[in-house]
Formats: C-alpha cells, structure tokens, sequence
C-alpha cells in the first residue's frame, strides 16, 4: 500500500500547484497610478509651513490572495514607494521613513483594487478599505483650485468611519479627515483638523 500513498500524495500536491494561478492587473487600470514614481511632492498650508513627500519609484511583487499556507492564487501588485518626513522625531528632527503611498492590486475577476496609504508631517491616511477603479472612474468630481493649478477632476475620499477600535487613532492630531485625488495628478490637497494643506510643487528628480 506504500507505493499507492505516495502517488497519492504527490497526485495531490500536483492538483494544487496546477491550480495555481497568477492574477495581473489589466492595463486599462493602471492609469490610476498617476505618477511616474520620481516626483517630489511639496505641500504648504496657510501660513507657508512646507513638507515634501519624495516619490522613490515603483515595486512590483506578487502577494497571496488569502492567508493559507498553500494559496490558489496570487495576485500582481504594484506599489509606489514614498519617503516622507516622519513624526517620530529624532534629537528633535524629523526623520525619513518609508511608506507605500498608492498600490494596485489584481483580483481573480480581471480587475483591480486601488489602496491609498499616504504619509506626511504630522498627517496620515490609512483607510483599511480599498477602491476599485470603477468608483474613481464613477465618482461625483469637483473643481478646487491651488497654489498651483486649477484641477476640474478631484474626488474627496474620507478615512473609515470612526468606530470602537479606530476611535483613538482617528482622534489624533495628524488624522486626515479629506483627502483631494485628482484623477490625473493624484494627492493635491489634504485636511487635518482644521488645516488645509494643498500641493504647491511638483517636480521630477
């Protein structure tokens, strides 16, 4: 009976691998990656306090698609790497610290999942949920104008609603309540609290 479990077993192991499979995101959705990966973002708000957000290129890698040991898929992703300045000073200086600023993700359905989790001075934005492209592509747009441009394509997007154990972290000082996406430009203004930062720069290295 030996001889019969191991073919057994390697039957089984064959039948899993072979249904194994790599989702890629489609082209038609990469477009909302509106970056080219080397820009310096800088930010002001009001009273002319400055912060950049340095844009240090794309990642791809591959992840699972759910948390087995032996998943039956994994799904390409791609993710815009930022540096910005982080709140946990040192020595009273603000240091560096890295943080994927946008990624696209593939589903199993030919489609994709956007996630957003920006990182300035003193602000974040971390919602756990994800957008498709469809509701960017759907969603009511309205006019702000910056600075530096006038933008006729931006969706406000909003945190998670604020809830039993996202209470505390949502009522802290660098929470971001709004965050503007122009469609073709990406992240170009964002509230916390009762300030208003706005993209005043953009420029490639």
């Amino acid at each position: 009976m030996r001889p019969q479990i191991i073919l057994a077993f390697f039957v089984l192991v064959a039948a899993i691998f072979s249904c194994h499979r790599v989702y890629h995101i489609p082209d038609k959705d990469k477009k909302w990656l509106p970056y080219k990966g080397n820009e310096t973002l800088v930010f002001a708000d009001v009273g002319n306090n400055f912060d950049t957000v340095a844009l240090m290129g794309f990642e791809t890698s591959q992840v699972y698609l759910d948390s087995r040991p032996i998943s039956p898929g994994e799904a390409e992703q791609i993710r815009l790497i930022s540096l910005y300045n982080d709140s946990d000073t040192i020595n009273g200086r603000y240091k560096k610290a890295r943080s994927s600023l946008v990624f696209l993700t593939a589903g199993r359905q030919n489609n994709s999942y956007i996630g957003i989790n920006f990182y300035a001075k003193n602000a974040r934005f971390s919602p756990t949920k994800s957008y498709t492209p469809e509701y960017f592509d759907t969603a009511t747009t309205i006019t702000i104008t910056t600075r530096l441009k006038k933008y006729d394509d931006v969706i406000i997007l909003l945190p998670d609603v604020v809830e039993d154990s996202n209470f505390k972290n949502n009522q802290k000082a660098n929470f971001i309540s709004k965050l503007y996406w122009s469609k073709s430009d990406g992240i170009v203004r964002y509230d916390k609290n009762s300030d208003s930062w706005e993209l005043v720069e953009k420029y490639g290295r």
